[in-house]
């Protein structure tokens, strides 16, 4: 499991918390979700959607237990899946929601999306919680690259924190592949990318931003026909600096992102 993305609401709050450009390298995906919202209610759902779809494309089923009695609910053809509840502004201080949502298959085009979710929230001291289990389908074999969060009424409140997580990248001999590619003219990485070869000399290869993916890691490496490499980055400095260099041909360098800059781990 690695980290692909992490976002805390700040102090103003915010109506959703949107993860993009999501990277198609693992199998699954999970989102940690610790929540409260702004509205005037001890507690509220939380709606998913894919890729940025708000049409009637969404189907779920909804099981709740509280102070030991139960129910369920359904939708069918919804703009979007429940995928939890969030704190809201009248639970006591302190209270967030806490979510664990599953997305299985998320960058295969053969299946329809489906997705799991179970939520944990106990929006007033004098009642019983709620134990929440939910399940759904977007009605869509696309792989999924934005995924999206919304409470129900009102906005996220500060101290809201979302991680996105991959699970499952391709596992070979022991070891843990990542996503490769050389290149022969000046690049700048996305998110799909991984270990970088550079095979021409004198090139920039240019790191994204190390903002909010804290734990996030990449490595650029000259082969036989790279040299003179420039290493810069999107946001933020590497080690403190704007740009790093690979000089002699082999040399190779791995940054990490500390949520803000990136930092070097390792220069050979």
């Amino acid at each position: 499991m690695g980290k692909i993305a992490e976002i805390t609401v700040p102090s103003a709050g915010q109506a959703t918390i949107d993860f993009t450009a999501i990277e198609q390298t693992y199998k699954h995906l999970v989102v940690t979700l610790t929540a409260r919202a702004d509205g005037a209610y001890p507690d509220t759902d939380i709606f998913l959607t894919f890729n940025g779809d708000t049409g009637a494309n969404y189907d779920d089923q909804y099981l709740y237990s509280t102070g030991g009695a139960g129910g369920n609910t359904s939708a069918l053809a919804a703009a979007h899946i429940r995928a939890g509840l969030t704190a809201g502004a009248n639970a006591p201080a302190g209270v967030y929601a806490e979510t664990t949502i599953e997305v299985l298959n998320y960058a295969n085009t053969t299946p329809r999306k489906n997705v799991s979710a179970k939520t944990y929230d106990h929006g007033s001291d004098g009642g019983a919680g709620f134990m929440i289990e939910e399940a759904g389908q977007w009605r869509n074999t696309a792989a999924i690259n934005r995924l999206t969060l919304t409470p129900s009424g009102g906005n996220f409140a500060a101290g809201t924190v979302a991680e996105l997580w991959g699970v499952g990248g391709p596992l070979g001999g022991g070891g843990l592949a990542t996503a490769t590619a050389t290149k022969t003219a000046s690049y700048a990485m996305t998110a799909n990318d991984g270990t970088i070869f550079v095979g021409a000399a004198s090139l920039t290869i240019t790191f994204p931003t190390p903002v909010g993916v804290a734990g996030r890691q990449y490595l650029v490496k000259n082969n036989g026909a790279g040299s003179g490499t420039t290493l810069a980055t999107a946001a933020g400095t590497i080690d403190g600096a704007a740009t790093q260099a690979l000089t002699a041909p082999y040399a190779a360098l791995l940054v990490e992102s500390d949520g803000s800059n990136w930092l070097v781990v390792a220069k050979v």
